[in-house]
């Protein structure tokens, strides 16, 4: 029973054509002025199935919010989000010493492997 209104596109099967669509969200229903949540309804009722719940859907009813609590739950877990630019501040202010010991060719650390007939030049 789990329904959700989208809040930004979302790519979901069609269940009567067997197809992918790309369908509209609360922001590019927005923008085309539209006005607010105006996305895209998915899940039961529609014919639009949704396997997992992302944070970018709205949920409508009980079970939706619970998958939703799942989704976060994973993310958390993880330590992950949904937003790939955090990811890119973790690595950015990561240690370099140890990314330069471990992954730069030229400095200390775990060395490449071998290559046979000594091509490893």
């Amino acid at each position: 029973m789990a329904k959700f209104r989208l809040k930004t596109a979302h790519v979901l099967r069609h269940t009567l054509y067997e197809s992918e669509v790309l369908l509209q969200g609360d922001k590019e229903a927005q923008d085309a002025g539209l006005g607010d949540e105006r996305g895209t309804l998915v899940g039961d009722g529609t014919p639009y199935k949704v396997a997992s719940a992302t944070l970018f859907m709205e949920p409508l009813d009980d079970e939706a919010r619970e998958m939703v609590a799942a989704e976060e739950a994973r993310l958390v877990e993880a330590g992950t989000s949904m937003n790939p630019l955090e990811h890119l501040a973790k690595l950015v202010n990561a240690p370099t010493d140890e990314f330069e010991k471990r992954f730069l060719p030229g400095f200390p650390g775990t060395p490449r492997p071998q290559r046979p007939l000594g091509g490893n030049k």
